[in-house]
């Protein structure tokens, strides 16, 4: 039995999250806080940097990141099945995205992180742009200030949607 689950397979934390809004530096804080094992931080990104760089057409692109994913989300399965803990820095921005970790991941072992940038800073961890030149800046749009999206209601406890946009929520417990 490994040193994660009962079950002898890794834990997962899935942190989920927009580009920018801080997943990579939580998961390097978690590996240097979690204390009860050994914990690895698999990224999409570092599966997409393992690529070849090459032109392709936009179709072929289409397919090749789909497979990328896809193989991304089989590794992290792999990794958590013997025995490794795992903190998972991913988007999720796509449904197929969810689903497809729904169906690889074992949700006992999963626990889903929503990771959110505070409204007024809707570029996360990242310093603000510099201002343009006086000069230029009649020429600019004038875009209107961002507000996070807000939904009817909130999804029943335990749904995909709900584990994935909540902080700290356990698909396999319903808990919210």
């Amino acid at each position: 039995m490994g040193p994660g689950t009962e079950s002898g397979r890794g834990r997962i934390i899935f942190l989920n999250g927009t580009s920018s809004s801080g997943k990579s530096s939580i998961a390097r804080e978690l590996l240097e806080v979690l204390d009860d094992g050994v914990f690895f931080h698999l990224s999409v990104d570092g599966f997409n940097a393992m690529r070849s760089k090459r032109e392709l057409g936009q179709e072929q692109l289409d397919a090749a990141l789909r497979r990328t994913r896809e193989g991304f989300h089989r590794s992290v399965a792999a990794m958590a099945e013997v025995g490794n803990d795992i903190v998972v820095d991913h988007v999720l921005s796509e449904p197929w995205r969810l689903l497809d970790c729904l169906a690889v991941l074992p949700p006992e072992d999963v626990v889903f992180v929503g990771v959110h940038c505070p409204p007024a800073d809707p570029d996360g961890l990242h310093a603000p742009l510099p201002k343009p030149p006086a000069e230029l800046t009649g020429t600019l749009p004038t875009l209107p200030p961002w507000t996070p999206p807000r939904t009817a209601s909130p999804p029943p406890p335990g749904s995909p949607i709900r584990c994935v946009s909540s902080p700290l929520t356990s698909c396999a417990s319903g808990r919210a």
